[in-house]
């Protein structure tokens, strides 16, 4: 059975401050948590159908939340560390004001990387809610309510992670629809890329993605090159995985 999942945006930003000054290859046996995370409290069952209809726009698609089963998915560095994997779902915690609240959780090694997160969908976009990571605002956006290809957006993403402060601000582009090819299937999946700059313990670091989304389904795949002041990169793919 194929999977569902999704990676945020501010999750994909974590893995590259954590990767950006790595230029040596790790143990493979070796595995050292980046996030202590604990899991989240039991909470009562909140009933998708209570989502209002006009939260579920093109971005609410995109970003795969009406999907509920656990997913499994790899993390692989050009840096010649280990294949990092773990299992993510996705929850819906709350419906209020006309906004609904999920909540989203890892395991494995993913968990250890990244830690869990909520997401705010609202009606013009979803927005970061809350992360143990990331310096959150008050609007920071994952996706748009609008994905027309030329649709553009920008953020500002504050991580820290290891000891390392990263400070980057994108550009985000919908490009459109392509054809795409992961280990679970094929897809017609939407583009969006991005460009940014920003710093790295003060140190300038610049970084291009291109994250492929599947309507219903959510961001199954994302190529991440980060460059330090060198021009030196390392490129993470993120991707589902069986």
């Amino acid at each position: 059975m194929k999977k569902l999942w999704l990676i945020p945006t501010v999750a994909i930003l974590a893995i590259g401050c954590n990767n950006a000054t790595t230029a040596k290859t790790e143990d493979p046996k070796e595995t050292v948590p980046s996030v202590t995370s604990k899991g989240p409290e039991a909470t009562p069952a909140v009933d998708p159908g209570s989502v209002p209809a006009e939260l579920k726009h093109e971005g609410y698609e995109y970003y795969g939340l009406g999907a509920e089963k656990p997913i499994n998915m790899e993390i692989v560095s050009s840096a010649g560390n280990a294949i990092q994997t773990g299992e993510q779902s996705v929850k819906l915690k709350s419906v209020e004001g006309g906004k609904a609240i999920y909540e989203i959780t890892r395991t494995g090694q993913l968990g250890q990387q990244l830690g869990n997160m909520e997401v705010r969908v609202e009606k013009d976009a979803i927005y970061v809610h809350s992360s143990p990571i990331a310096t959150v605002g008050e609007k920071d956006i994952e996706l748009p309510a609008s994905l027309a290809p030329g649709s553009t957006w920008k953020t500002r993403t504050i991580v820290k992670q290891d000891g390392q402060t990263m400070d980057v601000t994108n550009d985000f582009k919908v490009e459109g629809v392509e054809k795409l090819k992961t280990k679970v299937g094929e897809y017609d999946a939407l583009l969006v890329t991005s460009k940014g700059s920003g710093t790295v313990q003060g140190q300038k670091l610049r970084m291009e993605t291109q994250s492929w989304h599947v309507k219903g389904r959510g961001n199954i795949k994302t190529i991440m090159k980060t460059f330090d002041a060198t021009n030196r990169a390392n490129t993470i793919t993120i991707q589902e995985t069986k």
